[in-house]
Protein backbone atom coordinates (compact mmCIF):
# COMPACT_ATOMS: atom_id res chain seq x y z
CA UNK A 1 0.00 0.00 0.00
CA UNK A 2 1.40 3.45 -1.12
CA UNK A 3 1.98 5.47 2.20
CA UNK A 4 0.65 9.08 0.79
CA UNK A 5 -2.48 8.18 -0.71
CA UNK A 6 -3.00 10.94 -3.55
CA UNK A 7 -5.84 13.25 -4.24
CA UNK A 8 -6.39 12.36 -7.74
CA UNK A 9 -6.93 8.69 -6.69
CA UNK A 10 -9.55 9.63 -4.28
CA UNK A 11 -11.46 11.47 -6.54
CA UNK A 12 -11.65 8.71 -8.85
CA UNK A 13 -13.33 6.83 -6.35
CA UNK A 14 -15.78 9.58 -6.13
CA UNK A 15 -14.01 11.53 -3.13
CA UNK A 16 -14.83 15.48 -2.69
CA UNK A 17 -11.47 18.34 -2.36
CA UNK A 18 -11.29 20.33 0.46
CA UNK A 19 -12.09 23.91 -0.23
CA UNK A 20 -9.22 26.01 -1.09
CA UNK A 21 -5.56 25.03 -1.06
CA UNK A 22 -3.69 23.56 1.71
CA UNK A 23 -0.61 25.00 3.57
CA UNK A 24 2.12 24.58 5.02
CA UNK A 25 2.56 20.67 6.51
CA UNK A 26 -1.06 19.42 4.51
CA UNK A 27 -1.25 17.22 1.83
CA UNK A 28 1.37 17.85 -0.94
CA UNK A 29 -1.48 17.31 -3.51
CA UNK A 30 -2.99 20.79 -4.61
CA UNK A 31 -6.87 21.34 -2.99
CA UNK A 32 -9.58 20.95 -6.35
CA UNK A 33 -12.66 22.22 -6.71
CA UNK A 34 -15.67 20.33 -4.82
CA UNK A 35 -17.12 18.87 -7.70
CA UNK A 36 -18.65 15.86 -6.63
CA UNK A 37 -22.26 15.69 -5.26
CA UNK A 38 -22.34 14.02 -2.03
CA UNK A 39 -26.06 12.10 -2.72
CA UNK A 40 -23.73 10.05 -5.19
CA UNK A 41 -21.06 9.26 -3.28
CA UNK A 42 -20.47 5.14 -2.48
CA UNK A 43 -19.98 4.34 0.77
CA UNK A 44 -18.20 1.67 2.59
CA UNK A 45 -19.24 2.33 6.34
CA UNK A 46 -21.42 4.49 7.52
CA UNK A 47 -22.45 5.80 11.14
CA UNK A 48 -24.70 8.98 12.16
CA UNK A 49 -20.87 10.17 14.42
CA UNK A 50 -17.56 8.91 13.04
CA UNK A 51 -14.58 9.06 15.52
CA UNK A 52 -11.15 9.02 14.67
CA UNK A 53 -8.67 7.43 17.35
CA UNK A 54 -9.21 5.01 20.25
CA UNK A 55 -7.85 7.42 22.94
CA UNK A 56 -9.61 8.54 25.81
CA UNK A 57 -10.76 11.70 23.86
CA UNK A 58 -12.15 9.32 21.16
CA UNK A 59 -13.84 6.86 23.12
CA UNK A 60 -15.64 9.41 25.42
CA UNK A 61 -16.99 11.12 22.39
CA UNK A 62 -17.94 8.15 21.06
CA UNK A 63 -19.25 6.78 24.31
CA UNK A 64 -21.32 10.31 24.89
CA UNK A 65 -22.41 10.30 20.78
CA UNK A 66 -24.03 6.93 21.50
CA UNK A 67 -25.75 7.50 25.10
CA UNK A 68 -27.27 10.59 23.49
CA UNK A 69 -29.28 8.35 20.75
CA UNK A 70 -26.12 8.62 17.56
CA UNK A 71 -24.70 5.76 16.06
CA UNK A 72 -21.30 5.53 16.64
CA UNK A 73 -18.57 3.88 14.58
CA UNK A 74 -14.68 4.37 16.13
CA UNK A 75 -11.65 3.80 13.14
CA UNK A 76 -7.98 3.84 14.19
CA UNK A 77 -4.84 3.26 12.41
CA UNK A 78 -3.46 1.21 14.72
CA UNK A 79 -3.53 -3.19 15.09
CA UNK A 80 -5.86 -3.79 18.60
CA UNK A 81 -2.92 -4.89 20.28
CA UNK A 82 -1.70 -1.12 20.03
CA UNK A 83 -5.00 0.49 20.46
CA UNK A 84 -5.78 3.61 22.61
CA UNK A 85 -2.94 5.93 22.15
CA UNK A 86 -0.49 8.13 24.50
CA UNK A 87 -4.02 7.46 26.98
CA UNK A 88 -3.33 3.91 27.48
CA UNK A 89 0.24 4.08 28.03
CA UNK A 90 0.53 7.59 30.38
CA UNK A 91 0.57 7.60 33.68
CA UNK A 92 -3.60 7.50 33.98
CA UNK A 93 -3.52 10.64 36.00
CA UNK A 94 -5.79 12.93 35.49
CA UNK A 95 -6.77 16.76 37.40
CA UNK A 96 -10.25 17.49 39.23
CA UNK A 97 -9.92 21.07 40.77
CA UNK A 98 -11.51 22.27 43.72
CA UNK A 99 -12.22 26.15 43.05
CA UNK A 100 -13.25 27.66 39.80
CA UNK A 101 -12.36 31.15 40.07
CA UNK A 102 -8.84 29.95 41.41
CA UNK A 103 -7.93 27.27 38.76
CA UNK A 104 -9.15 29.99 35.89
CA UNK A 105 -6.35 32.27 37.53
CA UNK A 106 -3.55 29.45 37.02
CA UNK A 107 -4.72 28.07 34.09
CA UNK A 108 -4.74 31.79 32.49
CA UNK A 109 -1.25 32.31 34.16
CA UNK A 110 -0.11 29.30 32.65
CA UNK A 111 -1.47 30.08 29.22
CA UNK A 112 0.76 33.23 29.01
CA UNK A 113 -1.42 35.25 26.98
CA UNK A 114 -1.89 32.46 23.76
CA UNK A 115 -5.66 31.62 24.73
CA UNK A 116 -9.17 33.47 25.16
CA UNK A 117 -10.34 33.60 28.58
CA UNK A 118 -13.96 32.05 27.21
CA UNK A 119 -11.89 29.28 26.47
CA UNK A 120 -9.69 29.29 29.44
CA UNK A 121 -12.51 29.34 32.02
CA UNK A 122 -14.21 26.29 29.96
CA UNK A 123 -11.20 24.44 30.22
CA UNK A 124 -11.21 25.59 34.01
CA UNK A 125 -14.75 24.67 34.78
CA UNK A 126 -15.11 21.50 32.46
CA UNK A 127 -11.96 19.96 34.77
CA UNK A 128 -14.22 20.31 38.49
CA UNK A 129 -16.01 17.81 36.89
CA UNK A 130 -13.97 15.18 36.14
CA UNK A 131 -13.90 12.64 39.16
CA UNK A 132 -17.90 12.80 39.15
CA UNK A 133 -17.84 11.71 35.36
CA UNK A 134 -15.64 9.32 35.93
CA UNK A 135 -17.22 7.25 38.67
CA UNK A 136 -20.25 5.94 35.88
CA UNK A 137 -17.18 3.82 34.41
CA UNK A 138 -16.61 2.16 38.08
CA UNK A 139 -13.40 4.78 38.42
CA UNK A 140 -12.58 5.31 42.00
CA UNK A 141 -10.54 8.95 42.34
CA UNK A 142 -7.94 8.63 44.55
CA UNK A 143 -6.07 11.62 45.46
CA UNK A 144 -2.49 11.79 44.32
CA UNK A 145 0.15 13.47 45.65
CA UNK A 146 3.14 11.69 45.50
CA UNK A 147 4.39 13.50 42.85
CA UNK A 148 4.56 17.41 42.73
CA UNK A 149 1.87 17.22 39.90
CA UNK A 150 -0.57 19.03 41.76
CA UNK A 151 0.03 21.54 41.47
CA UNK A 152 3.61 21.04 38.80
CA UNK A 153 3.70 25.09 38.97
CA UNK A 154 3.13 25.96 42.76
CA UNK A 155 4.16 30.26 42.33
CA UNK A 156 1.12 30.82 39.98
CA UNK A 157 -1.50 32.23 41.27
CA UNK A 158 -4.60 29.79 42.30
CA UNK A 159 -2.32 26.88 42.39
CA UNK A 160 -3.58 25.69 45.74
CA UNK A 161 -6.76 24.72 43.35
CA UNK A 162 -5.11 21.84 41.63
CA UNK A 163 -5.39 18.80 42.45
CA UNK A 164 -4.63 15.33 40.82
CA UNK A 165 -6.19 12.13 41.17
CA UNK A 166 -5.44 8.54 39.93
CA UNK A 167 -7.80 5.47 39.91
CA UNK A 168 -7.70 3.85 43.02
CA UNK A 169 -3.94 5.39 43.70
CA UNK A 170 -3.08 3.53 40.42
CA UNK A 171 -0.36 4.88 38.23
CA UNK A 172 0.01 3.73 34.42
CA UNK A 173 -0.81 0.11 33.63
CA UNK A 174 -3.97 2.33 31.42
CA UNK A 175 -6.19 1.09 34.14
CA UNK A 176 -8.44 4.11 34.10
CA UNK A 177 -8.38 4.23 30.43
CA UNK A 178 -9.18 0.36 30.05
CA UNK A 179 -12.44 1.03 32.04
CA UNK A 180 -13.83 3.56 29.23
CA UNK A 181 -13.01 1.21 26.53
CA UNK A 182 -14.67 -1.62 28.23
CA UNK A 183 -17.48 0.83 28.37
CA UNK A 184 -17.53 1.08 24.61
CA UNK A 185 -17.77 -2.95 24.39
CA UNK A 186 -20.74 -2.64 26.36
CA UNK A 187 -22.54 -0.88 23.93
CA UNK A 188 -21.70 -2.52 21.19
CA UNK A 189 -19.90 -0.07 19.31
CA UNK A 190 -18.11 -0.89 16.59
CA UNK A 191 -14.68 -0.58 16.54
CA UNK A 192 -12.14 -1.15 13.31
CA UNK A 193 -8.71 -0.97 13.46
CA UNK A 194 -5.66 -0.99 10.76
CA UNK A 195 -8.16 1.56 9.22
CA UNK A 196 -6.12 4.65 8.81
CA UNK A 197 -7.61 7.85 8.35
CA UNK A 198 -6.62 10.01 5.17
CA UNK A 199 -8.88 12.60 4.06
CA UNK A 200 -11.96 14.34 5.63
CA UNK A 201 -15.00 14.18 2.94
CA UNK A 202 -16.94 17.30 2.04
CA UNK A 203 -19.80 18.50 0.52
CA UNK A 204 -19.71 21.91 -1.28
CA UNK A 205 -21.40 23.77 1.67
CA UNK A 206 -18.11 22.97 3.60
CA UNK A 207 -20.04 20.33 5.70
CA UNK A 208 -17.83 17.58 6.43
CA UNK A 209 -19.99 14.67 5.51
CA UNK A 210 -17.32 11.65 6.15
CA UNK A 211 -13.63 10.61 6.20
CA UNK A 212 -11.65 8.70 3.39
CA UNK A 213 -9.06 5.62 4.75
CA UNK A 214 -7.69 2.82 3.94
CA UNK A 215 -8.30 -0.75 4.77
CA UNK A 216 -6.39 -4.06 3.68
CA UNK A 217 -4.80 -2.10 1.01
CA UNK A 218 -8.10 -0.67 -0.55
CA UNK A 219 -9.39 2.87 0.14
CA UNK A 220 -12.89 3.20 1.49
CA UNK A 221 -15.23 6.07 2.09
CA UNK A 222 -16.98 6.40 5.50
CA UNK A 223 -20.10 8.30 5.83
CA UNK A 224 -21.13 10.32 8.94
CA UNK A 225 -24.67 11.16 8.47
CA UNK A 226 -23.98 13.78 11.57
CA UNK A 227 -20.47 14.14 11.95
CA UNK A 228 -16.76 13.38 12.28
CA UNK A 229 -14.80 13.41 15.29
CA UNK A 230 -11.25 13.91 14.96
CA UNK A 231 -8.93 12.00 17.78
CA UNK A 232 -6.48 10.84 16.57
CA UNK A 233 -3.55 12.47 18.74
CA UNK A 234 -0.91 14.65 17.88
CA UNK A 235 2.17 14.67 15.30
CA UNK A 236 5.18 13.40 17.60
CA UNK A 237 6.06 10.68 14.70
CA UNK A 238 6.30 13.15 11.84
CA UNK A 239 9.75 14.42 11.61
CA UNK A 240 9.00 17.21 9.18
CA UNK A 241 5.89 18.56 11.21
CA UNK A 242 8.73 18.39 14.04
CA UNK A 243 10.96 20.24 12.45
CA UNK A 244 8.56 23.11 11.36
CA UNK A 245 7.23 23.32 14.42
CA UNK A 246 9.67 22.36 17.65
CA UNK A 247 13.02 24.01 18.00
CA UNK A 248 16.20 21.81 18.51
CA UNK A 249 15.04 18.05 18.71
CA UNK A 250 13.59 16.01 21.02
CA UNK A 251 12.79 12.21 21.39
CA UNK A 252 9.13 11.16 22.21
CA UNK A 253 7.64 8.42 24.78
CA UNK A 254 4.41 7.78 23.29
CA UNK A 255 2.49 6.53 20.65
CA UNK A 256 4.21 5.22 17.23
CA UNK A 257 1.08 5.87 15.50
CA UNK A 258 0.66 9.47 16.22
CA UNK A 259 2.20 10.75 12.57
CA UNK A 260 0.17 14.04 12.45
CA UNK A 261 -2.68 12.56 10.48
CA UNK A 262 -5.53 14.79 11.96
CA UNK A 263 -3.06 17.74 11.29
CA UNK A 264 -3.10 17.16 7.44
CA UNK A 265 -6.73 16.37 7.33
CA UNK A 266 -7.92 18.89 9.10
CA UNK A 267 -5.71 21.57 7.73
CA UNK A 268 -6.73 20.35 4.43
CA UNK A 269 -10.57 20.94 5.20
CA UNK A 270 -9.89 24.39 6.34
CA UNK A 271 -8.98 24.63 9.86
CA UNK A 272 -7.42 27.61 11.72
CA UNK A 273 -3.98 25.78 13.32
CA UNK A 274 -2.90 26.96 17.03
CA UNK A 275 -0.77 26.16 19.77
CA UNK A 276 1.90 24.87 17.59
CA UNK A 277 5.17 25.89 19.27
CA UNK A 278 3.58 24.29 22.74
CA UNK A 279 6.16 21.16 23.59
CA UNK A 280 7.18 20.06 26.53
CA UNK A 281 10.79 17.60 27.11
CA UNK A 282 12.97 16.88 30.06
CA UNK A 283 16.41 15.44 29.59
CA UNK A 284 15.92 11.82 30.24
CA UNK A 285 15.44 9.85 27.27
CA UNK A 286 18.29 8.11 25.09
CA UNK A 287 17.82 6.56 21.35
CA UNK A 288 18.32 2.73 21.07
CA UNK A 289 19.55 1.53 18.24
CA UNK A 290 17.62 -1.37 16.78
CA UNK A 291 14.81 -0.12 19.21
CA UNK A 292 11.33 1.25 17.52
CA UNK A 293 10.93 3.57 21.06
CA UNK A 294 13.60 5.51 23.15
CA UNK A 295 14.38 4.60 26.51
CA UNK A 296 13.78 7.12 29.31
CA UNK A 297 16.64 6.75 31.82
CA UNK A 298 16.17 7.30 35.79
CA UNK A 299 19.66 6.77 37.46
CA UNK A 300 20.02 5.84 40.53
CA UNK A 301 22.02 8.15 43.03
CA UNK A 302 23.47 11.67 42.24
CA UNK A 303 26.75 10.84 40.97
CA UNK A 304 26.69 12.66 37.62
CA UNK A 305 26.97 15.34 36.01
CA UNK A 306 25.54 17.10 32.60
CA UNK A 307 27.76 18.32 30.16
CA UNK A 308 26.87 20.13 26.63
CA UNK A 309 28.28 20.40 23.26
CA UNK A 310 31.34 22.18 24.56
CA UNK A 311 32.05 19.89 27.15
CA UNK A 312 30.99 22.46 30.01
CA UNK A 313 28.64 22.02 32.45
CA UNK A 314 25.50 24.19 31.99
CA UNK A 315 22.18 23.95 34.53
CA UNK A 316 21.74 22.38 37.53
CA UNK A 317 21.20 18.99 37.04
CA UNK A 318 19.05 18.53 40.13
CA UNK A 319 15.94 21.26 38.63
CA UNK A 320 12.87 20.38 38.82
CA UNK A 321 11.64 18.84 35.40
CA UNK A 322 7.63 19.94 35.03
CA UNK A 323 6.84 18.11 32.44
CA UNK A 324 9.99 19.74 30.46
CA UNK A 325 9.42 22.96 32.24
CA UNK A 326 12.50 23.83 34.06
CA UNK A 327 14.81 21.66 31.03
CA UNK A 328 13.14 22.98 28.04
CA UNK A 329 14.49 26.59 28.57
CA UNK A 330 17.98 24.84 28.48
CA UNK A 331 17.67 22.76 25.79
CA UNK A 332 16.05 25.28 23.18
CA UNK A 333 19.32 27.46 24.42
CA UNK A 334 20.14 28.40 20.66
CA UNK A 335 24.15 30.58 20.47
CA UNK A 336 23.07 32.98 17.30
CA UNK A 337 26.78 33.46 17.08
CA UNK A 338 28.12 29.45 16.84
CA UNK A 339 24.65 28.51 14.89
CA UNK A 340 23.80 25.95 17.12
CA UNK A 341 21.85 24.35 20.06
CA UNK A 342 24.75 24.32 22.23
CA UNK A 343 22.42 21.96 25.10
CA UNK A 344 21.72 19.40 22.87
CA UNK A 345 22.67 16.97 23.31
CA UNK A 346 23.10 16.48 26.88
CA UNK A 347 25.97 14.47 27.66
CA UNK A 348 25.35 13.05 31.36
CA UNK A 349 28.72 11.43 32.82
CA UNK A 350 28.15 8.58 35.79
CA UNK A 351 30.47 7.59 38.28
CA UNK A 352 30.27 4.30 39.31
CA UNK A 353 28.09 4.74 42.01
CA UNK A 354 25.46 5.48 39.75
CA UNK A 355 26.62 3.93 36.24
CA UNK A 356 26.93 0.77 37.29
CA UNK A 357 23.02 0.33 38.41
CA UNK A 358 20.38 -0.06 36.21
CA UNK A 359 18.94 3.15 35.20
CA UNK A 360 15.93 2.26 32.97
CA UNK A 361 12.43 3.82 34.16
CA UNK A 362 10.60 0.64 35.07
CA UNK A 363 7.14 0.16 35.01
CA UNK A 364 4.02 0.20 32.69
CA UNK A 365 4.13 3.93 32.10
CA UNK A 366 5.60 4.81 28.27
CA UNK A 367 5.74 3.13 25.12
CA UNK A 368 9.00 1.33 26.38
CA UNK A 369 7.28 0.48 29.32
CA UNK A 370 4.67 -1.11 27.33
CA UNK A 371 5.71 -2.30 24.22
CA UNK A 372 9.39 -2.45 24.21
CA UNK A 373 9.36 -6.13 25.69
CA UNK A 374 12.71 -5.21 26.45
CA UNK A 375 15.12 -6.45 30.12
CA UNK A 376 17.60 -4.02 30.54
CA UNK A 377 20.51 -5.71 32.24
CA UNK A 378 21.74 -4.79 35.91
CA UNK A 379 24.63 -3.32 35.58
CA UNK A 380 23.69 -1.45 32.05
CA UNK A 381 26.48 -3.39 30.78
CA UNK A 382 24.06 -5.16 27.74
CA UNK A 383 23.15 -1.74 26.89
CA UNK A 384 26.80 -0.41 26.49
CA UNK A 385 27.88 -3.02 24.08
CA UNK A 386 24.47 -1.93 22.08
CA UNK A 387 25.65 1.05 22.13
CA UNK A 388 22.92 2.69 24.09
CA UNK A 389 25.31 4.22 26.78
CA UNK A 390 28.73 4.80 26.89
CA UNK A 391 31.81 3.11 29.47
CA UNK A 392 35.62 3.67 29.84
CA UNK A 393 37.95 3.78 32.84
CA UNK A 394 38.96 7.29 32.67
CA UNK A 395 36.90 10.48 31.67
CA UNK A 396 39.40 11.48 28.52
CA UNK A 397 38.35 8.19 27.34
CA UNK A 398 35.06 8.35 27.79
CA UNK A 399 34.49 12.11 26.35
CA UNK A 400 36.54 10.56 23.10
CA UNK A 401 33.62 8.10 22.36
CA UNK A 402 31.51 10.91 22.57
CA UNK A 403 33.34 13.12 20.32
CA UNK A 404 33.68 15.81 22.98
CA UNK A 405 37.38 17.36 23.93
CA UNK A 406 38.48 15.41 26.58
CA UNK A 407 41.01 18.05 27.99
CA UNK A 408 37.60 20.12 28.72
CA UNK A 409 35.27 17.59 29.92
CA UNK A 410 38.18 16.41 32.35
CA UNK A 411 38.46 19.71 33.25
CA UNK A 412 34.67 20.19 33.87
CA UNK A 413 34.51 16.99 35.63
CA UNK A 414 37.52 18.06 37.84
CA UNK A 415 35.91 21.47 38.85
CA UNK A 416 32.46 19.82 39.63
CA UNK A 417 33.95 17.36 41.86
CA UNK A 418 36.19 20.16 42.96
CA UNK A 419 32.54 21.85 44.51
CA UNK A 420 31.36 18.42 45.89
CA UNK A 421 33.96 18.59 48.01
CA UNK A 422 33.85 22.08 49.42
CA UNK A 423 29.63 21.27 49.63
CA UNK A 424 28.88 24.38 47.29
CA UNK A 425 27.85 24.45 43.74
CA UNK A 426 29.09 28.25 42.74
CA UNK A 427 28.14 27.63 38.72
CA UNK A 428 24.94 26.83 39.34
CA UNK A 429 23.63 26.06 42.83
CA UNK A 430 23.00 22.25 42.86
CA UNK A 431 21.57 21.99 46.29
CA UNK A 432 24.65 20.37 48.88
CA UNK A 433 22.81 17.33 49.30
CA UNK A 434 22.67 16.41 45.68
CA UNK A 435 26.59 17.38 45.37
CA UNK A 436 27.94 13.66 45.03
CA UNK A 437 31.06 13.49 42.70
CA UNK A 438 32.20 11.38 39.48
CA UNK A 439 35.42 10.00 40.47
CA UNK A 440 35.32 6.17 40.74
CA UNK A 441 35.88 4.35 37.27
CA UNK A 442 33.93 2.51 35.14
CA UNK A 443 32.78 5.61 34.06
CA UNK A 444 29.45 5.30 32.01
CA UNK A 445 28.08 7.88 29.65
CA UNK A 446 24.37 8.59 28.26
CA UNK A 447 23.05 10.91 25.33
CA UNK A 448 20.19 12.55 26.66
CA UNK A 449 17.81 14.39 24.26
CA UNK A 450 14.45 15.91 25.61
CA UNK A 451 11.82 13.52 25.90
CA UNK A 452 7.80 14.07 25.53
CA UNK A 453 4.87 12.20 25.38
CA UNK A 454 2.94 14.54 23.12
CA UNK A 455 2.59 17.63 20.85
CA UNK A 456 -0.32 20.18 21.40
CA UNK A 457 -0.39 21.82 18.00
CA UNK A 458 -3.47 21.31 15.85
CA UNK A 459 -6.60 22.80 14.70
CA UNK A 460 -8.49 25.60 16.63
CA UNK A 461 -11.14 24.49 18.17
CA UNK A 462 -14.04 26.29 20.46
CA UNK A 463 -15.71 25.30 23.69
CA UNK A 464 -18.24 23.05 22.08
CA UNK A 465 -15.22 21.13 20.69
CA UNK A 466 -15.62 22.61 16.98
CA UNK A 467 -12.62 23.06 14.80
CA UNK A 468 -12.75 26.49 13.11
CA UNK A 469 -11.81 27.88 10.04
CA UNK A 470 -9.16 30.65 9.70
CA UNK A 471 -11.60 33.24 10.46
CA UNK A 472 -12.79 31.37 13.72
CA UNK A 473 -16.14 29.97 12.28
CA UNK A 474 -16.88 26.83 12.90
CA UNK A 475 -16.64 23.72 9.95
CA UNK A 476 -19.60 21.99 10.14
CA UNK A 477 -20.16 18.52 11.56
CA UNK A 478 -16.26 18.78 12.61
CA UNK A 479 -14.91 18.07 15.93
CA UNK A 480 -11.29 18.02 17.06
CA UNK A 481 -10.82 16.66 20.82
CA UNK A 482 -7.44 15.33 22.99
CA UNK A 483 -4.27 16.51 22.65
CA UNK A 484 -4.69 17.47 18.79
CA UNK A 485 -5.37 21.36 18.66
CA UNK A 486 -4.91 21.09 22.35
CA UNK A 487 -6.85 24.03 24.35
CA UNK A 488 -3.60 24.47 26.67
CA UNK A 489 -1.41 27.65 25.40
CA UNK A 490 1.77 27.59 26.52
CA UNK A 491 2.21 26.06 29.98
CA UNK A 492 1.32 22.77 31.31
CA UNK A 493 0.39 20.65 34.31
CA UNK A 494 0.38 16.92 34.67
CA UNK A 495 -2.55 14.84 33.96
CA UNK A 496 -3.73 17.84 31.75
CA UNK A 497 -3.73 16.26 28.54
CA UNK A 498 -6.16 13.19 29.78
CA UNK A 499 -8.29 15.74 31.60
CA UNK A 500 -8.63 17.78 28.57
CA UNK A 501 -9.62 14.37 26.60
CA UNK A 502 -12.19 13.82 29.23
CA UNK A 503 -13.88 17.00 29.01
CA UNK A 504 -13.71 16.97 24.99
CA UNK A 505 -14.73 13.67 24.56
CA UNK A 506 -17.91 14.59 26.73
CA UNK A 507 -18.15 18.11 25.01
CA UNK A 508 -18.16 16.91 21.36
CA UNK A 509 -20.10 13.44 21.28
CA UNK A 510 -23.73 14.92 22.58
CA UNK A 511 -23.21 18.14 20.29
CA UNK A 512 -22.54 15.59 17.25
CA UNK A 513 -25.53 14.05 18.31
CA UNK A 514 -27.50 16.47 17.97
CA UNK A 515 -27.19 17.67 14.83
CA UNK A 516 -29.47 16.74 11.94
CA UNK A 517 -28.05 14.19 9.70
CA UNK A 518 -27.26 15.71 6.15
CA UNK A 519 -29.16 14.96 3.23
Amino acid sequence: MKKDLGRRDFLKLGAIGAAGVAVGLASKAQAEPIAVNPKKMKWDEAADVVVIGTGLSGLVAAIEAHDAGAKALIIDKAPKEFEGGNSRISGNLWLCNNDLEKSFAYYKAMDQGHTSDEVIRFVAAETMKTNEYLKKFGVKPLKFTARAFAPEHPTLPGADSIEMFADNGTIGKGIMWGKVRKAVDDRKIKVIYETPAHELIQSPSREVIGVMASRNGKRINIKAAKAVIVACGGFEFNEEMNKQMIPGKQLYKGSVYNTGDGVRMTQYAGCQMWHNHVFLGQYDTIECKGMKYPAILRPKGDNYVWLNRKGERFMDEKRPARHGFGHREYAIWFDGLTGEFTNLPCYAIYGAESGNKKMTYDGPVHAWGHYANYKWSDDNSAEVAKGWLYRDNTIEGLAKQLGLDPAKVKASVDEYNKMCASGKDTAFGRPAKNLKPVTTAPFTAAVLWPGSYNTFGGPKKNTNAQALDAFDKPIPRLYVVGELGSYYGFMYNGGGNLTECLFGGWTAGPHAAKLKKWG
